[in-house]
């Protein structure tokens, strides 16, 4: 009959405008998402501050010159995470340093599809991907990178451009007028050395707290250096590496760092 027919256009026609409604918010839905997932990458892809991008092109215009040392970070493009923090830290840390106008850290953002930007940066120094983010420092001049293999880390970073670049990083755990003490310790002579323990020993007693402690260590290794020759502080570098990498609570560990912070104070 007429009605019945109407009935079922009726219908037909109702299920058609629902279906239509479902492809436009479907439609709308995969539009907000493309819109938040650019303005996500947008984000993440912002430069860091204290931090020099680098490619395939400005590699060997910066890194390997007599001008500058490098410590590059090889890392995916948009790096993100724990990881990162601490790098953002380091940036920070080494870009506010008045003594440290010759070094530069910089960043190889490798792309792992389409373009693959900077994966040949990566396969010319041995990168693997799976080992992100990998650090290598380039000194003046030198087109061969020192490989860092410690924790990712702004400490442990720092710690590592204190130690190859002799330049000044105010640690956590370090006190200035004993790193004073502390540099030219190994060269100096024997007397000089007493010295030097005999001015730490009075420094120590105006101390308390985490600086107390801290005087103390300085005050082991210089009598260690003393005692076992010049070759001490990096045996006990290593020792004290092998502590952390051991089963120890983290705040053994963290007791552990910052004697690896005071060690490279002794040049």
């Amino acid at each position: 009959s007429t009605q019945s027919t109407w009935d079922i256009l009726s219908v037909y026609f109702f299920s058609l405008h629902i279906a239509i409604a479902i492809a436009m918010l479907k439609t709308v839905t995969m539009m907000i998402a493309c819109v938040v997932a650019a303005l996500v990458t947008a984000a993440v892809a912002s430069d860091v501050p204290g931090a020099v991008s680098i490619d395939s092109l400005t590699f060997p215009k910066l890194v390997g010159t007599p001008h500058y040392h490098v410590l590059v970070k090889f890392d995916k493009q948009y790096a993100y995470g724990d990881s990162e923090d601490e790098f953002k830290e380091l940036c920070k840390r080494i870009g506010g340093l008045a003594n440290a106008n010759d070094i530069l850290i910089g960043q190889v953002g490798v792309q792992e599809y389409g373009e693959k930007l900077n994966d040949d940066l990566r396969e010319q120094f041995g990168v693997r991907a799976d080992s992100f983010p990998h650090y290598k420092l380039f000194k003046k001049g030198s087109a061969s990178p020192i490989t860092y293999s410690g924790e990712i880390t702004a400490d442990s970073l720092s710690r590592f451009l204190k130690n190859e670049l002799g330049v000044y990083i105010g640690l956590p755990g370090c006190l200035e007028e004993l790193d004073m003490l502390a540099k030219g310790f190994l060269s100096v002579d024997s007397a000089e050395r007493e010295s030097r323990i005999s001015q730490a020993e009075a420094l120590k007693g105006t101390l308390s707290g985490s600086a107390l402690d801290s005087a103390k260590y300085y005050i082991v290794v210089m009598n260690k250096i003393q005692q076992k020759g010049v070759d001490f502080p990096t045996s006990e570098k290593l020792r004290l590496s092998r502590i952390i990498e051991s089963k120890i609570t983290e705040e053994k560990k963290n007791q552990m760092r910052i004697k690896l912070n005071i060690l490279p104070s002794f040049s």
